[in-house]
């Protein structure tokens, strides 16, 4: 670390707050660099719940954007990272604000043990025991965390564990299965899940299992979603919250088809092809009647035939699928037309006084 410090506007704030930036690249510290980074909807949401004194617990903390920002509205926080230079950079930039701000190097999940971490800025998660790049870390569970903080319960929790989400939860247990379960603002990134093999909708499960209402995120609105609601985007973020909790942003209904058939669209068109690619795979999960949509149709064609392999490869469900909905067609129509001259034979063959 070099002590580089970059300077942070949070909303409801005066003072900017100071973050420290790695020497390593890093996306989110180029653009606190370069003064282009804004907190994203999902943050600005996390310090809706903030208020003096309350206790946020971040899990996946990084470099501490919202960290930081929490604590700058008076909020008491125990900041979790993996990584450990993100977490030395964390620390430096609590000291430098004076923040009341606990930094702990470590992973969290279901036990208390170690783990491979692979080090990637942002994009930091869990690794498998050969990849050579990885450290080792220090695994707890959530909630020894915070009881060993000296907490007896959390007031908001923000979770982005780049597709570790449900071993997590499994920690987290007994914070959100008590009675002032606090609200959880959580990402969910079908990139890193898939190989995991988990697709977003079941980490939404795993909330509703546990009592939770599940909203998306918007900019400046949360809109319902529950298991069933198809996420086109590769990453989503989400609030879960307990019901009757009041909502500190206006809510709106589900999504219809159309709107999320204008979403799949946007996303078929991103210039990632890890994007395209998550996209192509998981819309062989999608409702029929959202496969049915014109701009659905067009972008898996457009992803079947898309220039990068793994993009055609994770599409190339599609055309059997699309062949077999017109077989079905043919075959209802078909049957239809068959019991529809039947009709007409039974009608012709029914003396007329019968008819009347």
């Amino acid at each position: 670390m070099n002590g580089e410090f970059a300077r942070l506007a949070v909303p409801g704030v005066a003072r900017d707050v100071e973050v420290c930036l790695p020497e390593v690249h890093d996306a989110i510290a180029h653009e606190l660099r370069i003064g282009a980074y804004e907190l994203p909807a999902a943050a600005r949401l996390v310090l809706a719940f903030v208020t003096p004194g309350a206790r946020v617990l971040d899990l996946g903390a990084h470099l501490g954007t919202v960290a930081l920002a929490a604590a700058a509205r008076g909020g008491r926080v125990l900041a979790i990272e993996a990584s450990p230079r993100n977490a030395t950079c964390l620390e430096a930039s609590a000291r430098r604000n004076g923040f009341d701000l606990t930094v702990r190097n470590v992973a969290v999940g279901d036990r208390a043990g170690a783990v491979r971490f692979h080090e990637e800025g942002p994009y930091g998660r869990v690794a498998s025991a050969d990849d050579a790049e990885a450290v080792e870390v220090t695994m707890l569970p959530a909630s020894a965390l915070v009881e060993v903080n000296g907490w007896d319960g959390v007031d908001v929790v923000k979770i982005d564990v780049e597709g570790y989400e449900l071993v997590v939860l499994d920690g987290l247990r007994p914070l959100l299965t008590a009675e002032d379960a606090p609200p959880v603002v959580f990402e969910a990134n079908r990139h890193v899940l898939a190989p995991r093999g988990i697709e977003p909708s079941a980490v939404v499960a795993a909330f509703a299992d546990l009592g939770y209402e599940t909203y998306f995120v918007g900019e400046g609105t949360l809109v319902r979603a529950d298991v069933y609601t198809f996420q086109p985007e590769t990453v989503a973020d989400y609030l879960a919250i307990k019901p009757g909790v009041e909502k500190p942003w206006p809510v709106r209904d589900a999504p219809g088809d159309a709107e999320l058939a204008s979403r799949v669209a946007a996303e078929a068109g991103s210039s990632l092809p890890e994007a395209r690619a998550a996209l192509g795979g998981a819309l062989a999960t999608a409702p029929r009647s959202l496969l049915a949509q014109p701009a659905v149709e067009r972008a898996l064609e457009a992803l079947t035939i898309d220039a990068d392999a793994s993009v055609a490869n994770a599409a190339s469900w599609w055309p059997a699928w699309r062949h077999g909905r017109a077989a079905r067609r043919g075959s209802l129509a078909a049957i239809t037309d068959g019991w529809r001259a039947l009709a007409d034979s039974a009608t012709a063959l029914t003396p007329e006084h019968v008819r009347r």
